[in-house]
């Protein structure tokens, strides 16, 4: 009896080892769609993890949280001067269920009293440019996560692209959401007044259901391709927001039909007993958004991925070759006059791992021999720091390798046997800068 445990134990272990090699050895070496969407989906994991996405999350909570006055008030504010502030309303008190009117009531009257505050007397310029900073002052924050700690981007766009990109994001959002809700009334009363409104009733009811899920994955898949500062392809960019979406709808029906659990913080928290739910789902959502925004890069980069174990240790040998042939491309494109490149393009055209390219062109730029530069579409492209004709090899090697601390910034007590190795190491070295000194990157 004792043996045939061990036999299934060993097989269950055996079945699991299998499993944790085939997710993170096997199918990186495999080139079918199936290994794909699994090297995705468990690179978009990884990163998720690896990056802490979770603290990010809960930072761009709590910054909602505070904005959640001035950003409701900015939306109804819109919504009124187009005339549906009531169809927003009762957008949101559905979306927060009737368990919640309570606290609805309350915060729609603190709206109220915001807005009357920020547009008369004295605090009527101060009030309105508070409220606008508090609700750009979470957008800038998620573009900044996007940027650098997804997509490897180190500058955000200029102030005023941003000022004007929020503004149009903040003017969209509540026109969307009539939009959501007026097009499938309008759409069924449609149907409803004509004589083919019975045979289509099942389809008029299914659209309706559906509807709201469409916009909410467009919605989604709008915000991953605008707001990094990078190109992001539509395929990769559609995934996510389906995938994004999808996930976000089934927590939003959770989030609805799970008021119940109000009920029982009631007597402790009163008409506080909303705020545990509304910080857990704002948590939720936002994860869930940080999470497609990791799963668009990890499908735009499958194919030059590298895992970050074997990112953290690459030999300086492979360092230095790979910077050579970053330098190389930059500098013939630079000298051909032709279009400067991305880190995207470095990637894909070289068949090098985005998140290598990324690494190095910031230690070049940090050594002064790249700089980056914006299109007139704001793409961040590379260029050479200095001129490609005094560009050696020997020039790279001699910034890159001595970028640190050295022999200045250490007391060594060394003895005469420290300082004869450290004259031949310097011989040596100097020897191999004097060979490489007449090299040109750009003619490799």
């Amino acid at each position: 009896m004792n043996k045939q445990k061990e036999s299934f134990y060993e097989k269950v272990r055996s079945s699991i080892l299998r499993l944790v090699q085939f997710v993170t050895v096997d199918v990186w070496k495999r080139k079918s769609f199936i290994g794909g969407v699994i090297i995705a989906i468990w690179v978009s994991i990884q990163n998720f993890n690896d990056k802490d996405l979770r603290k990010k999350a809960t930072a761009l909570s709590f910054n909602t949280l505070l904005a959640l006055v001035p950003m409701l008030a900015v939306v109804l504010a819109i919504a009124r001067g187009f005339g549906f502030q009531s169809t927003v309303e009762n957008l949101l008190v559905e979306t927060a269920s009737n368990n919640n009117m309570e606290v609805m009531d309350a915060v729609f009257g603190y709206v109220n009293s915001y807005m009357e505050k920020a547009r008369g007397g004295v605090f009527m310029g101060v009030g309105i440019v508070i409220l606008f900073v508090s609700v750009v002052n979470v957008l800038r924050s998620l573009e900044e996560v996007f940027n650098k700690d997804i997509w490897y981007v180190g500058k955000s766009r200029n102030i005023v692209r941003q000022f004007v990109d929020y503004i149009s994001v903040i003017v969209i959002v509540p026109v969307l959401m009539v939009v959501m809700s007026g097009f499938s009334v309008y759409v069924s009363s449609a149907f409803s007044a004509t004589e083919l409104g019975g045979y289509f009733s099942p389809v008029i009811s299914v659209w309706m259901k559906v509807l709201p899920f469409v916009v909410v994955c467009a919605l989604f898949t709008i915000i991953y391709i605008t707001v990094p500062n990078t190109k992001v392809k539509f395929v990769p960019a559609l995934i996510a927001g389906v995938v994004a979406g999808s996930a976000f709808q089934f927590f939003q029906l959770l989030y609805i039909n799970g008021q119940i659990w109000v009920s029982s913080y009631n007597a402790i928290y009163g008409s506080f007993a909303a705020l545990p739910l509304l910080m857990l789902w704002l948590q939720l959502s936002f994860s869930i958004l940080l999470y497609g925004a990791t799963l668009s890069f990890s499908c735009q980069n499958i194919k030059n991925y590298i895992l970050k174990k074997e990112l953290e240790h690459i030999s300086p040998y492979f360092k230095n070759f790979m910077c050579l042939v970053i330098l190389n491309v930059i500098a013939k494109r630079f000298e051909k006059m032709e279009t400067p490149v991305s880190l995207t393009e470095i990637a894909s055209e070289n068949q090098i791992p985005y998140q290598l390219v990324a690494r190095l062109t910031a230690e070049l730029e940090h050594n002064g021999i790249l700089a980056k530069k914006e299109t007139d579409d704001e793409e961040v492209v590379y260029i050479p720091a200095f001129d490609i004709d005094k560009l050696t090899v020997a020039e790279v090697y001699e910034r890159m390798q001595k970028d640190g601390a050295g022999f200045d910034d250490f007391q060594f007590d060394g003895d005469a046997h420290f300082e004869n190795i450290k004259k031949k190491n310097e011989e040596l070295y100097d020897k191999y800068i004097h060979l490489t000194a007449d090299i040109l990157v750009k003619d490799l």
